[in-house]
């Protein structure tokens, strides 16, 4: 549609104000064969591998710990009639550094395209500004860092967010991120953002389409209690004694009715956010492309993407088959969270019950699953998957982790993508990665096209 093949790579403002451009750009591009960039706008402080938590190759920081905000300096006149203005970072580093514009620069002097990545839903310092507008769990708390896009209000902001970039800048597309549910708090801080969302915006738009929001909430509010109260062992428990078939996990959803229409009320939320979205871009320009940043198919639906019902709104779509990070560190500290809610809870039967639901394969212990992941064929898996839910109208590229992996490793990832048929591959991350991953990755790609 737009390429013959993509090759992308993402790249966070720290790493473009303290290594340059032009040699984050000499970079990507000789070493890795990089074709697309993906710089990020805004941003959230994400956890790093706590193994190997040093920048490899930055010359001034070997950490940093971002704020959040703004990368770049908004124009002003392009939000006149939001209610959520833009904030910029307070980043002292970054604060009057201008990273999408650099990057933006040497990568069109270099002949490479750019996707501006942007955080839609979770910008924490617009978040924080705005909690008039924020998600609401079960139990009627706001949600920390969460902006819900059944408000008008957020729409518009995030369109006006779009029409300042891509006007203002020479960038080919926006790269759509965090536009979903929470799927827990994070370290130590529980399960109870996973619920939601019921505020005011999202109870009325149910009201508005026949669903009694009220009964689906009890539902809901059950299944958290027993996360909260120690039932989880007894669920698992059973299942391992006597719920074994698929049919039996079907059968949860036949007589959970409200279960389903939860499901489908948070995906329509979500596509109707993104259909938005991309409107916005394609109002100013048709050729510009949009492109989505996705939970791997096996469990995004959960979180409100629906693969099918998302791909009428987007050119293409990345999707993150991280079997290291997102298939082990990840849910070795969602299990590590649930065991200590549940003192009693057998860690090995938790793995199995997750590894059947899923059809996963991986260690029974977590600090094996921790140290080495899930099996690299999650790679294939979760790409076969996207494609088969795309049906080939949009173009797909799979998200591989290129940090905290071997070389080896890296190498095998992109040959796992190869082995779908896949329209493009995006690593993550520039600045997390070593040069000689990097390397690894664009050497790959030569020998496998």
């Amino acid at each position: 549609m737009f390429k013959s093949f993509n090759v992308g790579m993402q790249v966070h403002p720290h790493d473009i104000k303290f290594e340059g451009a032009d040699a984050v750009i000499d970079n990507m591009q000789r070493l890795g064969a990089v074709t697309t960039v993906y710089p990020i706008c805004n941003y959230i402080e994400e956890r790093q591998p706590p193994r190997n938590s040093e920048f490899p190759h930055n010359p001034i920081r070997k950490v940093y710990h971002t704020k959040g905000g703004l990368y770049f300096e908004p124009h002003l006149e392009y939000y006149k009639k939001s209610v959520l203005k833009p904030q910029r970072t307070p980043d002292v580093d970054l604060k009057d550094f201008d990273a999408l514009g650099a990057i933006t620069d040497s990568a069109k002097e270099n002949g490479m395209r750019v996707l501006a990545w942007i955080l839609s839903l979770t910008d924490s310092i617009l978040a924080y500004r705005y909690t008039k507008y924020s998600m609401v769990d079960v139990y009627g708390k706001k949600v920390s860092g969460w902006l819900c896009p059944s408000y008008p209000e957020v729409r518009s902001y995030v369109s006006r967010l779009i029409e300042d970039i891509v006007t203002s800048y020479r960038v080919d597309g926006i790269f759509f991120d965090r536009f979903r549910f929470p799927e827990w708090a994070g370290y130590g801080k529980g399960f109870d953002p996973a619920f939601t969302c019921f505020c005011k915006e999202c109870s009325s738009r149910a009201k508005r389409n026949g669903i009694n929001l009220s009964k689906t909430r009890k539902a809901m509010k059950r299944i958290a209690d027993s996360v909260k109260e120690n039932r989880i062992p007894e669920i698992i428990s059973k299942f391992h004694n006597y719920r074994k078939g698929s049919l039996d996990l079907a059968k949860i959803f036949v007589d959970m009715p409200e279960l389903s229409e939860w499901i489908n009320h948070r995906q329509d939320i979500i596509t109707d956010f993104v259909s938005e979205a991309y409107k916005s871009v394609k109002d100013i320009n048709p050729e510009l492309e949009f492109s989505l940043d996705l939970w791997p198919p096996s469990y995004s639906w959960l979180l409100g993407q629906d693969y099918q019902k998302l791909r009428k709104y987007c050119d293409s779509l990345k999707f993150f088959s991280y079997h290291k990070l997102g298939g082990g560190e990840d849910m070795k500290a969602m299990f590590q969270e649930l065991e200590n809610l549940n003192p009693n809870l057998e860690i090995s039967s938790l793995l199995n019950l997750f590894y059947r639901f899923f059809g996963f394969s991986g260690p029974n212990n977590l600090d094996e699953l921790g140290e080495k992941g899930l099996a690299i064929d999650f790679v294939l898996e979760e790409t076969l998957k996207a494609l088969e839910e795309t049906k080939e109208e949009v173009e797909v590229y799979p998200g591989i982790q290129i940090w905290d992996v071997t070389p080896e490793e890296v190498k095998e990832a992109v040959s796992k993508c190869f082995e779908g048929h896949v329209d493009g591959i995006v690593a993550f991350c520039y600045g997390w990665a070593t040069l000689e991953n990097i390397k690894t990755f664009g050497d790959a790609i030569r020998e496998l096209r």
